[in-house]
């Protein structure tokens, strides 16, 4: 199990973070080790922020970062798993550069996804003006076919282009046979009188192919909100079907924020056909912001961060049986001091364990001058049992098999 962070101090000149972070766990989440690579590795010139961590079927993990000094080329951390086991300490890791395009300066906000030999990251490229001012960004993805060599061929994508701001893009690979990219974010629009309104889109495309669908909008706000943190898309898929979560708020005449929901698009993962959008949660007075989600199967799971009077909070919610009934939403965070950051949390299933990991500036935290990282680890027995009995029955079969051969043969 790993997890990437910030760490370091920040850079006076930026207030970014100077190192990235990376935590191991060999024992499900029991014990971790962490490290940092400029301090504990020697990785000098690894500088930068907003660490995202992914990894394919080989089992060889990537580490994308955010790095904005002007003209640098675009590097990324890659642990190939021929490289030895994380057990034996500090793993081998190799400088990757995604060839040799030196944009990295305008890369912001990626998101990353692996299934099988495929990775994909998404992310916003900004343009500037001479002062230095963003004034426009589009969503671009890059992925490799075959991710599990040292000379990893990479192909950059342009998925929505305009004279708007996309932001925030979320990315996902479909485990089909035949795979397909979707891509998920924000546009952030104007009105006549000037107020600024977000949409929701999405748009997807094969592995191979640099052609993506029309954008399909799935939402759209009142222009009521007054908000930079709007909608924040995660979006995560299993064979057929692709999920969609993403927050709305409600504000006043004010454009003071009153309260916010979550909200979920069931999308078909072959046609990209939405077959449904619904509100998740409705929680009058409190704050559901920053959703994470992960698909397995017909298991969705869902994390957030919940601000209310009593304190904030992380919280969980589950479905599984593909978003028809959903669980009772379960507070997993104890302290009411939970440090937001965008994103909050992050989660994910494994071999019959669900792992949610978020950043905690609060009283639980070692030293609340900086934010600590928190995990919770939480048994799916229902999950477990039904892989279980699925082997179950495959053997049974084999073994029926097996005893109508033997009776043929004798």
């Amino acid at each position: 199990m790993f997890v990437a962070f910030d760490a370091g101090y920040a850079d006076p000149k930026t207030n970014e973070p100077i190192s990235i972070g990376f935590a191991v766990s060999n024992d499900n989440g029991n014990t971790w080790k962490a490290y940092s690579f400029s301090q504990d590795w020697g990785y000098k010139n690894i500088t930068g922020s907003k660490p995202v961590i992914v990894s394919n079927g080989y089992g060889d993990v990537f580490i994308f970062f955010e790095n904005h000094t002007s003209g640098s080329y675009f590097e990324y951390l890659v642990h190939y798993h021929t490289n030895g086991s994380y057990s034996d300490g500090a793993p081998v890791w190799y400088v990757g550069v995604i060839s040799n395009w030196n944009w990295w300066s305008s890369v912001y906000s990626i998101s990353a996804s692996g299934m099988g030999p495929d990775i994909a990251i998404s992310f916003e490229y900004r343009y500037f003006d001479s002062s230095g001012n963003p004034e426009d960004s589009d969503i671009w993805v890059v992925y490799s076919e075959d991710s599990d060599s040292w000379e990893d061929t990479w192909t950059k994508t342009e998925v929505a282009i305009s004279n708007n701001y996309e932001l925030r893009p979320s990315v996902t690979i479909t485990a089909s046979a035949n795979p397909y990219i979707y891509v998920a974010y924000e546009i952030k629009e104007y009105n006549s009188t000037g107020i600024y309104y977000y949409e929701l889109y999405f748009n997807y495309t094969s592995v191979g192919s640099t052609s993506w669908s029309t954008g399909v909008r799935l939402y759209v706000s009142d222009g009521t909100e007054g908000l930079d943190d709007d909608i924040l898309p995660s979006i995560s898929s299993s064979s057929n079907y692709v999920f969609v979560v993403w927050e709305h708020d409600y504000c006043d005449s004010s454009l003071s924020l009153v309260t916010s929901d979550l909200w979920l698009a069931n999308i078909s993962a072959e046609s990209g056909t939405v077959q449904t959008t619904y509100k998740l949660t409705s929680n009058t007075g409190s704050l559901e912001e920053n959703p994470a989600v992960w698909v397995s199967d017909n298991w969705i799971f869902i994390s957030y961060f919940n601000a209310t009077s009593n304190g904030d909070f992380v919280y969980l919610i589950f479905s599984k049986d593909g978003g028809h009934t959903w669980s009772v939403p379960e507070q997993i965070s104890g302290d009411g001091e939970v440090n937001v950051t965008i994103p909050a949390t992050d989660v994910c299933y494994y071999n019959g364990y669900l792992y949610i990991v978020w950043s905690d500036d609060g009283p639980g935290s070692v030293n609340q001058e900086y934010a600590d990282i928190f995990f919770y680890k939480q048994t799916i027995p229902e999950f477990t049992q039904q892989l279980l009995y699925f082997i179950l029955l495959i053997l049974v079969g084999y073994l029926i098999n097996r005893r109508r051969r033997l009776r043929r043969d004798t």
